[in-house]
């Protein structure tokens, strides 16, 4: 695996990815890291990256690589990761398993799952932080799928490179860097060739990879720093819902275990719609509700019709929600 590149090329590549860690990975480096590795060019820069950095502290870190059997090849791929991790001083692990996919949106029932099983195994290891590879075009990306109705984070915020979860930090370091700096980084190393390539993305075969080779491209000829732009955009979203989001909590207040109530009264119709979503993380925390934004339109419809129109639910996944005069009853099924 041997490089043209110069000591000095290869420094130059990799010292953005290097800026990356020391402010987003090593404040919490003392909590133990869990790198998910995929072996795609991005996760592989991120691997290569992280075991060449100067600021590294050993702290406790172990690399996965997940095999769900979407690829034919998926167990062949995560096993060289585990190979070449274990040749960089990592201690690695292949983790098989083949996930039940039901229905529609298998991409969102795989993303679920890649997570629910990362965080298994953190918690087995005793590590505290997700590291993951995503960058500014994935921002974009998500930002562009919120706005067309295709997924992406709420009102097309940010991922954040720090995010809370109920069992540690999901670290995303690579946030403020674009996808070709990270292939620059890989390419002084010499190890461009080594990372494997996703069919189902070459392929469109969903619509993040659709909007990656079709409209990406066509929406950076007219604004060549569109990525940039739409991942800023993402970024001050998310400031502003974590402001909403403090607003919206006051209005709700727990019934039971079971049950939430929101009070309605002059609420507001963009801090009804974030007090939903919070009363749905709270009442299904596992569950992804992402695609519930035309069911929330409809309570939120319903919420400020004169008079409120208060017969029948609304569904979601594993919750129901009612309307009574002045409240919103959200109820775990």
């Amino acid at each position: 695996m041997q490089s043209a590149h110069s000591k000095t090329e290869k420094r130059r590549a990799l010292q953005p990815l290097w800026n990356a860690f020391t402010q987003t990975v090593k404040p919490h480096e003392n909590k133990g890291l869990l790198l998910a590795i995929s072996g795609g060019p991005d996760s592989l820069a991120l691997m290569e990256a992280f075991a060449r950095w100067p600021g590294r502290a050993f702290a406790e870190t172990m690399v996965v690589s997940l095999d769900h059997g979407v690829r034919p090849n998926a167990k062949e791929e995560a096993q060289r990761v585990v190979a070449r991790a274990s040749v960089l001083g990592f201690r690695a692990l292949c983790d098989s398993r083949y996930p039940p996919l039901k229905g529609g949106n298998g991409e969102g029932q795989l993303r679920k799952w890649r997570y629910s099983r990362l965080w298994q195994l953190a918690d087995q290891h005793d590590l505290g932080c997700l590291v993951l590879a995503q960058h500014q075009d994935d921002e974009a990306e998500s930002h562009l799928m919120d706005l067309l109705g295709l997924g992406g984070g709420p009102e097309g915020a940010s991922m954040g490179r720090e995010a809370k979860h109920a069992n540690g930090l999901v670290l995303r370091p690579f946030l403020g860097l674009r996808k070709d700096q990270l292939g620059l980084a890989l390419s002084a190393l010499g190890l461009s060739q080594y990372a494997v390539t996703d069919e189902c993305d070459q392929k469109n075969q969903n619509w993040r990879a659709f909007l990656r080779n079709e409209v990406m491209p066509h929406l950076a000829r007219a604004n060549p720093k569109m990525t940039q732009r739409l991942a800023g955009k993402a970024s001050r979203q998310k400031d502003v819902n974590d402001i909403v989001r403090v607003a919206a909590r006051r209005s709700i207040s727990h019934i039971a275990g079971e049950k939430i109530m929101i009070e309605l009264h002059d609420l507001p119709s963009i801090l009804l719609r974030f007090a939903v979503h919070e009363a749905l993380r709270i009442l299904s925390p596992q569950t992804d509700f992402r695609q519930s934004g035309t069911t929330i339109d409809k309570i939120i419809e319903a919420a400020e019709s004169k008079p409120l129109k208060t017969s029948g639910f609304y569904h979601f996944s594993g919750v129901k929600a009612g309307l009574s005069e002045g409240q919103l009853i959200l109820q775990r099924l």
